[in-house]
Order: C-alpha cells, then structure tokens, then sequence
C-alpha cells in the first residue's frame, strides 16, 4: 500500500510541474492573460492565484485525482495488456474516453467559456492522463 501511495503522490507532484510547464508558458499564457483581462467579457473565467496556497491547493486536487486514476487502473489492470508501453496507453484512451471527453463536451455545449483556452486545456490534460497512465504503467 506504501508503494501505492508513493507512485501516487510522485504522479501528482510530477503532474503539477509539467502542467505548470504547459499552462506558464510564453505560447500558452498570452491567452490566459487575454481572458483574465476581460472579467467583464469571460466572467466564467477565474484567475488562479500564483501563491504557495494555490500550488498547495492544486497539489491536493491533483492528489486526489491521481488517488481515483489509480483505483480504476487497479481495477482495470487485469484487463490491460501484459506490456507497459500498451497498457499505459490503452490505460491513456480509457482516461480521456471516460472523463475527458465527456467533461469537455458538457463544457461546450452548457458554458460560455472560450474555445481557445478549452481546446488549450483539453489538449494539456489530455497530455496529463497519459503521463498518469504510463506512470501507473511502469510503476503500479
């Protein structure tokens, strides 16, 4: 269960810097800025906090997301391919099948928010689940 746990909360700890990575940087951040700009436009739109409390915050939430990834994966392993290549992605497809794609299409046809960032953050998170998935592949 140690193992668990540790595989866990190094997947999260290495989630939130490559998303930072992705999210900070000069092609991506532009954007953000554009919408943050404009609370009056995007009122949807919230701007996080670049603080110790929010890196804490975000760190914990990604905790507990890689907490339920790594449940179903267990779940799931049986019924996975032998080889951690395949497994990682087959394990990948799964993820985005089952929660991104469904979150994202709710999200365009109920919300108001912008396509850019939404495609911007579907396309980063998409990235995510399949470093989780490999993660979990290799060392679950």
């Amino acid at each position: 269960m140690l193992h668990v746990a540790l595989v866990i909360l190094l997947t999260a700890l290495a989630w939130v810097v490559l998303g930072s990575i992705l999210f900070f940087n000069p092609l991506v951040d532009p954007v953000y800025q554009e919408l943050y700009g404009h609370p009056d436009k995007y009122p949807q739109a919230r701007k996080v906090p670049k603080s110790p409390r929010s890196l804490a915050l975000i760190l914990a939430i990604n905790i507990l997301k890689c907490s339920c990834y790594a449940a179903v994966y267990l779940l799931v392993l049986p019924s996975l391919p032998a080889e951690p290549v395949s497994r990682g992605l087959l394990f990948g497809v799964l993820l985005t099948l089952t929660r991104m794609i469904p979150g994202d299409v709710d999200r365009a046809f109920f919300t108001t928010y912008p396509a850019k960032p939404a495609w911007i953050e579907f396309t980063i998170f998409t990235v995510g689940v399949f470093v989780i998935a490999m993660s979990y592949s290799f060392f679950l």
